[in-house]
């Protein structure tokens, strides 16, 4: 078809896949290429050219870094409807599951289940069992974060059953248990399949990005446990990992610096924290707004100024919390719930530790 310059399309997804690629890797001019790409696709009925575009930069419409812009979404949208359009069904599996990583990401967890649903009904249809279980585990995560705990350890527990010991891919239902464990305060139980996750990651191919995030939840959970100086250690060897993907993951680069930073703000180095928080915050806005990481973000500031006394600020920063899961669709309620859910886990924090043995002696 005329008026696309392929070519130039495919130098601009080759300059954004490398791993030290970010937004700023290509020009305003260069990004108004693709977005002029899709018009032009539409407006010609291409759908084989729009799936062709999809495949093209199928690499930033998976990392996290991207997938928050209004243009990845439109180019992901387009695709599945072109995919619908010429009845390609395992063009549209693929596109449906990654739709439904990418809405996860920003925080639109019930729109990521039904995009992982859809996603599976193609998948069993084409009898590809293996992307339907991984679907299946995806709404284990979406769930929780709808603080469907019990159905998400179901989903869990179901999905372990069937992925063998030895398989490599059984790091990510172990790291989604260790968050079911965690969220009950079950800290040991949390640290020992992060641990078994960490070994099936070891095993895996292309794995860094899972071992980056599991080694802050890792953090986490030791620093819960008042093991400051392995924490510390977790929160580093994350960063390092990311750091050899600068461009490509700031998303997983905010949310272990938003853990890292609610530790430290544990132990009252609030400087520090917010430090931290301010980094996690302008990686989160980048490109596009990862809603669900930004509130997270914006709750640990607001703790640290109402721990500080600057009641004025914490109040702004509980109004931009409030904005934020607006934009999620997320309940008044469902806040509070979420500010006493910490509340109680700070409590059982400070219980815990105390009780432990160095802090009896």
């Amino acid at each position: 078809m005329c008026g696309i310059d392929w070519s130039e399309l495919a130098r601009l997804a080759n300059t954004l896949k490398s791993p030290q690629a970010g937004p700023d890797s290509v020009s305003d001019e260069e990004w108004r290429t693709i977005d002029q790409a899709l018009d032009t696709l539409h407006q010609q009925g291409d759908w084989s050219g729009l799936v062709r575009l999809r495949l093209l930069f199928l690499d930033i419409c998976a990392r996290d870094t991207f997938t928050g812009s209004a243009l990845v979404r439109r180019l992901e949208t387009s695709a599945i409807q072109a995919a619908r359009e010429l009845n390609d069904k395992e063009h549209l599996a693929m596109f449906l599951g990654d739709q439904g990583h990418n809405f996860h990401r920003q925080g639109f967890h019930q729109q990521a289940i039904e995009s992982f649903d859809a996603s599976s009904l193609y998948y069993a249809e084409l009898g590809n069992h293996t992307f339907v279980l991984r679907n299946y585990h995806m709404t284990a995560l979406c769930y929780r974060a709808l603080h469907q705990w019990e159905r998400a350890y179901a989903i869990t527990r179901k999905v372990l059953d069937q992925v063998p010991q030895d398989d490599p891919w059984r790091g990510n239902p172990l790291q989604v248990l260790a968050w079911l464990y965690r969220d009950q305060a079950k800290w040991m139980e949390a640290e020992e399949c992060l641990r078994d996750a960490l070994q099936c990651h070891e095993r895996a191919l292309n794995s860094d990005i899972l071992m980056a995030g599991t080694l802050a939840d890792l953090g986490e959970i030791l620093g819960l446990q008042g093991r400051i100086e392995e924490a510390r250690a977790a929160f580093t060897d994350s960063l390092a990992v990311l750091a050899r993907h600068k461009g490509q993951y700031a998303r997983q680069e905010a949310r272990t610096k938003q853990k890292f930073a609610e530790m430290l703000s544990w132990q009252g180095n609030y400087a520090l924290a917010l430090q931290l928080l301010k980094e996690a915050d302008e990686l989160c806005c980048m490109y596009g707004h990862y809603y669900d990481e930004l509130w997270k973000i914006e709750m640990a500031m607001a703790d640290i100024f109402l721990r500080q006394g600057k009641f004025v600020q914490a109040v702004g920063k509980m109004m931009s919390v409030l904005n934020l899961r607006q934009e999620l669709g997320l309940s008044q309620w469902g806040f509070v719930r979420q500010v006493l859910v910490r509340v109680t886990k700070r409590l059982l924090t400070k219980v815990k530790q105390s009780m432990s043995p160095a802090n009896r002696l």
